[in-house]
């Protein structure tokens, strides 16, 4: 691999790390009981639980370096615990696991 192509990948990683970041303090948000996202699909960067799920699946699986603060099981108690506060909130489950 050419300095090139490693330089890319290093920069991909770099914007993957951050938006996985970012999609975490939107999901930790949506589940903060007293806060104003609470149970707001719409303040959700993908506007959708499930798409928001999936795209934190789908970057974490990309990344080479795992960040500390979050691992794949966390990711699946993200989509557990929104999905019961839409339960309750809507009368429906949104989220397919």
């Amino acid at each position: 691999m050419n300095k090139w192509t490693r330089a890319r990948l290093e920069k991909a990683d770099d914007f993957n790390y951050r938006m996985l970041g970012r999609l975490k303090f939107d999901m930790d948000n949506f589940l903060a009981v007293e806060g104003f996202s609470y149970g707001k699909e719409k303040s959700l960067w993908a506007l959708n639980l499930t798409e928001q799920i999936k795209e934190m699946k789908k970057i974490y699986t990309a990344i080479s370096i795992k960040p500390e603060w979050l691992n794949y099981d966390d990711i699946i108690a993200y989509s557990k615990k929104a999905s019961e506060i839409l339960l309750k909130i809507n009368g429906e489950k949104n989220v397919q696991l």
